[in-house]
């Protein structure tokens, strides 16, 4: 991660270091269920057409900007 995490009520959307050669953000959703985070969705593009991303609160999809 470079730092940049929002979190909102047992949601996190953290922006992940890029790997070497790789130009595009990768951002990575997850939500916490039962005790435990679970992986919603990740990427570089259209993240809030995931199935699971329809409940995500507003502040986390505004975290992911043009790549929701």
């Amino acid at each position: 991660m470079d730092g940049r995490i929002v979190c909102d009520h047992g949601w996190a959307a953290a922006h992940m270091k890029n790997v070497r050669g790789l130009t595009d953000p990768n951002w990575t959703v997850l939500r916490l269920r039962g005790g435990k985070w679970h992986l919603v969705t990740y990427g570089t593009d259209g993240l809030c057409d995931a199935p699971a991303m329809g409940s995500a609160p507003a502040k986390v999809k505004k975290a992911l900007g043009p790549y929701c």
